[in-house]
């Protein structure tokens, strides 16, 4: 209602709850359904549906025979799903149905990031991601897409075009050679330095990497210390302990009985009782075991 002088495209997904009759007194907002609609707007047609339930190909016939109706136009399709070669799953999108449809852009919704790729000859298809960053799951630059349409050749050139007022990183922090909290904070300085991580941006930082049993890591006061850092900001441990298998031969303990009973078994290769003896204590010291 702002902006009178653009027209808005609106197709839903399955964040959105709006209901069609809230927008019938927006005279510049069009909407969609569950069957394909187009609008024309000059030598460009803007086509669209809303997906219910899985992948239906009759759908691409329904498009194609849809777009024969604008002949020399300019194509633009939106849908809302996740696109693979064959479509599978609730909101999946076939891309093998939609190749030589006639579609010059296709424009995508449900991934939350920036993606662009060919589709065949004459089209491409592209998810904008979300305008901005909003949680530690939405990693990258963040912005919207700009189409630059020349109707003489009949050609759509795509442009993304930075906007998020911040971004998401996810950054792994390894800490194999760190034995306590502190030592674990000055590795986070020192990968955070190297990232060039902008302050006002959402971070993650996850440590990986094997650290030895008797290392010392704090992960609250890690991110009880980290909090002012950035606008948002998480530590996370995906680490693994590091296990000296000699150091438990002589231990009189359920590690050093496990560690020897394996180590006896002559049917195991060197190779399974290595991976036997580090499964085992990794599952003695309460970690979990992919």
């Amino acid at each position: 209602e702002a902006h009178p002088e653009i027209m808005f495209y609106y197709l839903r997904g399955n964040h959105d709850r709006m209901e069609r009759t809230s927008t019938e007194r927006i005279q510049n907002l069009c909407t969609f359904n569950d069957g394909w609609t187009t609008y024309e707007q000059g030598d460009i047609t803007i086509t669209g549906m809303e997906l219910s339930g899985e992948w239906d190909p009759t759908w691409a016939d329904q498009l194609q025979e849809e777009l024969s109706d604008y002949p020399g136009k300019l194509h633009v399709v939106m849908l809302h799903g996740m696109v693979s070669e064959y479509g599978q799953g609730e909101e999946g999108i076939a891309l093998r149905d939609l190749r030589g449809r006639g579609i010059d852009y296709l424009a995508l919704g449900h991934v939350h990031g920036y993606k662009k790729e060919t589709l065949d000859s004459r089209g491409e298809y592209c998810y904008p991601g979300c305008l901005e960053c909003r949680g530690f799951d939405e990693y990258g630059e963040h912005g919207f897409v700009l189409l630059d349409v020349d109707l003489e050749e009949k050609t759509v050139a795509s442009e993304f075009i930075p906007f998020a007022l911040r971004n998401g990183h996810y950054v792994e922090v390894d800490v194999s050679d760190c034995m306590s909290t502190a030592e674990i904070m000055d590795a986070i300085n020192e990968t955070a330095k190297k990232e060039h991580l902008p302050h006002e941006d959402f971070v993650k930082f996850v440590l990986v990497g094997e650290m030895a049993l008797a290392s010392e890591k704090d992960l609250d006061y890690l991110n009880q210390w980290i909090q002012d850092d950035y606008y948002t900001v998480k530590v996370t441990d995906k680490t693994k302990i590091r296990i000296d298998y000699e150091d438990y031969q002589n231990d009189a303990s359920l590690r050093g009985e496990f560690v020897r009973l394996v180590q006896a078994d002559e049917k195991l290769s060197n190779e399974e009782k290595a991976q036997m003896i580090q499964y085992g204590i990794r599952a003695l010291e309460g970690e979990e075991i992919e």
